[in-house]
């Protein structure tokens, strides 16, 4: 009777650690796939690092604003600092685009432009008048820098013509 007894309470017990036991090797099982989806994780971190490309462009002349003469004959040196990031074979190459919009007193559009900055008309069929753009008040150029990998970058800078 008593060796039954004894039999009736380690059944259990015994129960109990089988239990544990498989446990713990869900767990251990657990804890592995975690670390190899980790691994895997930095693996594509630095896959898309290596491969996002950044770009920069802002003028060099200071102030977001100049004023300058508003003659014909007037040149204004405008200096620009780009950057394009790596890996070259994803980020390069890059271009470089430069408009102006010709605005009047009240910023409204007179003409834009871009490459020559050749003064084109809002429908952008003709070039403009020297009458129309002598209504001109300011000139907003923008210059914009495109990576082969997408990325953009934009930075402007408004002349004030004094006249």
């Amino acid at each position: 009777m008593m060796i039954q007894l004894l039999l009736l309470l380690l059944a259990p017990q015994q129960q109990i650690e089988q239990h544990f036991q498989r446990q713990q090797g869900q767990i251990e099982q657990i804890q592995q796939q975690l670390q190899q989806q980790q691994l895997q994780l930095g693996r594509l971190l630095q896959m898309l690092q290596s491969s996002v490309c950044s770009a920069e462009i802002r003028w060099v002349n200071g102030s977001e604003q100049k004023i300058v003469p508003s003659n014909n004959a007037a040149v204004v040196r405008l200096n620009l600092f780009s950057t394009i990031s790596k890996p070259t074979d994803v980020c390069l190459p890059a271009e470089i685009r430069v408009t102006a919009s010709y605005l009047d007193a009240s910023d409204n559009l007179v003409c834009s432009g871009a490459k020559r900055l050749v003064c084109v008309n809002a429908e952008g069929l003709a070039e403009v008048t020297s009458e129309e753009l002598a209504r001109a008040a300011s000139v907003r150029v923008r210059a914009t820098v495109l990576s082969a990998g997408s990325t953009v970058s934009t930075s402007d800078i408004e002349l004030r013509l004094q006249r």
